[in-house]
């Protein structure tokens, strides 16, 4: 709520009083992952209020963080979707971070580490609407840091998102990202068939 009002001060110091708590169960209880993503969870929110503050460099502190929990739960059960995916968003986060700071090739391979992940749930389970959601925006950020081929990625992105509405498996809040997209491939004069 205190974020929503843009009472960022407040909202920083409710997550970090969440964060304290949430490292103090993961302490007493180390091989619980639901404590370990609730920590990782704490960790971005606090981080997203640090890149909302223009502090970059304490924002990217704390998606590390959060980065180092995602691998962790990932590697103790690669096949739980939900920690893939918590990966995947980790590795965006921190990629988002270096892409403002002008660190393009440090952006560029948090976002094809992303995108391997988001690929990967995609086609694991492609009746899935979320993880076809997930790998639009993986596109999306693809293009933003490889501008060669920024149309290619932005049309792949496109598609899943129409397909996604044409099912009527898009979510209300997403519809905004076909235009937006759409947008970007009339601002950088993509035409069809040209990458």
């Amino acid at each position: 709520i205190e974020q929503r009002q843009g009472r960022l001060e407040e909202a920083l110091q409710s997550y970090q009083s969440a964060l304290a708590i949430r490292q103090a169960l993961a302490d007493q209880d180390p091989s619980n992952a639901e404590v370990q993503r609730d920590l990782s969870v704490s960790y971005n929110k606090i981080g997203n209020i640090e890149q909302r503050q223009g502090r970059l460099e304490e924002a990217l502190q704390s998606y590390q963080s959060a980065l180092a929990i995602a691998q962790a739960l990932a590697r103790q059960d690669p096949r739980n979707a939900q920690a893939r995916r918590d990966l995947s968003i980790s590795y965006i986060k921190i990629g988002d971070i270096e892409q403002r700071q002008g660190r393009l090739e440090e952006a560029l391979q948090n976002y094809q580490s992303d995108l391997a992940i988001a690929q990967a749930l995609a086609d694991q389970d492609p009746s899935n609407a979320e993880a076809r959601r997930d790998l639009s925006v993986s596109y999306v950020r693809m293009a933003a840091v490889m501008p060669k081929r920024a149309c290619e990625y932005l049309r792949q992105g496109l598609e899943i998102l129409e397909l996604l509405q044409s099912e009527g498996r898009l979510a209300p809040v997403d519809v905004q990202l076909i235009e937006t997209i759409q947008n970007m491939l009339t601002e950088l004069n993509c035409q069809e068939g040209a990458s």
